[in-house]
């Protein structure tokens, strides 16, 4: 009896792994496609047909997990016998790295499209990449972390690469001129962070979507026509004083006339030297549909720039604003700028239906700018308010809305939410 069980019980098993054995080999290739490196070499004791099925999976992804990286990912490379989609190593953090320039060797040779290597940044040396990384011209997605990048003399481009990030990598202005000036295809650019980059010249034709994260001193959209959604974000230099590095406004924008979602953090929102507040931008955005904004409100020259930016996008429908604090810059006409400020403007807001205001501080200025919306926003749907963390006491927060709820509105729709309770 026991061992017609255990004959049952193999019998099932094998029926099981000839069902593994069985399947279309579209589905089985789908399976490692999405399937960990670690867990596909295991596979090769399910079934005879699955023990080599792994040595030809198309994306590679190799993370921190590994306790013996280097030597995992060098077999894997050597016992590979098909082309190569996607070869990603993340947080690579040996002090030295030769083998990862026959890596790249090894990937050019197998038509890799999309190549991640991600070092840690904060390591040393840094790994500076080899010139034969400009010889995937294979590659379509390439993204570069804690690393040296240094354009070869007779670097000619990337002609299939249509997205590039660059994290934490040591590049020169002119370098990453250079670099963009000759892919003709990138529809996506990613930088955050790099330091020694201070200075953008983007000549990118087909570009759609740029995400910029550093310390600028200039922009310059040379040649960027099809840019529709754009992040721009400025930090202090490592080491600095409570100063950072301040573009102008109408510079900085003067080639994204054709965004339609737009995202600023200060202190982009700026104007350098201004006698009297200007009304509009040098620029009109027509197609911007969705403004972001991290403000200081007790900064007036970032709320100047707002409506600067709302008086130039006569489409905008989504205003969503972060509210920040780091530090006060009043102007001289200050009192005058607020008197003007609570009159009517019949064209600033024409299209505005959503506005989202985090981390309201119930803040005078706040609600001088809640008032300035609601009465010339003749299409306003719904103003969501989230209080600021820590919360503020009860009746600060009494006060604050008894006010609100006195406020004009020009839309008899719009709506005043608290996201969080009162």
């Amino acid at each position: 009896m026991a061992s017609d069980v255990v004959h049952i019980e193999k019998k099932a098993s094998f029926e099981s792994l000839d069902r593994i054995s069985t399947l279309p080999i579209e589905i089985i290739d789908e399976i490692f496609q999405f399937m960990p490196i670690r867990e596909a070499v295991k596979t090769s004791w399910l079934s005879r047909s699955w023990r080599y099925k792994w040595m030809s999976m198309p994306n590679l992804v190799f993370d921190p997990q590994f306790i013996d990286l280097v030597n995992f990912v060098n077999n894997i490379l050597r016992l590979h016998n098909g082309m190569i989609s996607k070869f990603e190593v993340n947080e690579f953090v040996e002090k030295e790295c030769p083998y990862v320039d026959e890596w790249i060797l090894v990937l050019q040779r197998k038509n890799v499209k999309h190549l991640v290597l991600k070092f840690n940044e904060y390591r040393s040396p840094v790994y500076d990449v080899p010139t034969c990384l400009f010889s995937c011209q294979t590659l379509c997605k390439l993204k570069l972390q804690g690393c040296i990048l240094n354009l070869p003399t007779q670097y000619k481009g990337f002609r299939n690469l249509t997205d590039l990030e660059l994290v934490f990598v040591t590049i020169t202005n002119q370098s990453f001129e250079n670099l963009v000036a000759k892919i003709p295809l990138l529809r996506r650019l990613s930088i955050w962070n790099c330091e020694s980059l201070t200075c953008f010249n983007i000549s990118a034709p087909n570009l759609k979507t740029v995400r910029l994260c550093g310390v600028f001193e200039s922009i310059n959209w040379r040649n960027t026509p099809n840019v529709g959604i754009a992040t721009l974000a400025t930090r202090r230099p490592s080491g600095s004083g409570p100063t950072t590095i301040v573009c102008k406004l109408d510079d900085v924008l003067g080639g994204l006339s054709g965004v339609r979602c737009m995202v600023i953090r200060h202190p982009f929102l700026e104007f350098l030297s201004m006698d009297t507040a200007p009304k509009r931008l040098a620029i009109d955005f027509d197609l911007l549909r969705y403004l972001k904004l991290f403000v200081n409100f007790q900064d007036m020259k970032q709320i100047v720039a707002v409506l600067c930016l709302c008086r130039s996008s006569p489409r905008l429908e989504v205003l969503d604003i972060t509210v920040v604090w780091s530090g006060q810059s009043l102007l001289l006409y200050e009192k005058t700028f607020w008197e003007a400020l609570l009159q009517k403007e019949k064209k600033i807001f024409g299209r505005l239906e959503y506005v989202v205001l985090v981390g309201f501080m119930g803040g005078q200025r706040e609600l001088q700018f809640i008032q300035f919306v609601l009465q010339n926003s003749s299409m306003l749907k719904t103003f969501k308010i989230q209080w600021t963390k820590p919360a503020l006491s009860q009746d600060e927060k009494l006060h604050a809305v008894e006010k609100m709820m006195q406020f004009e509105r020009s839309s008899a729709k719009a709506k005043v939410i608290f996201s969080n309770r009162i």
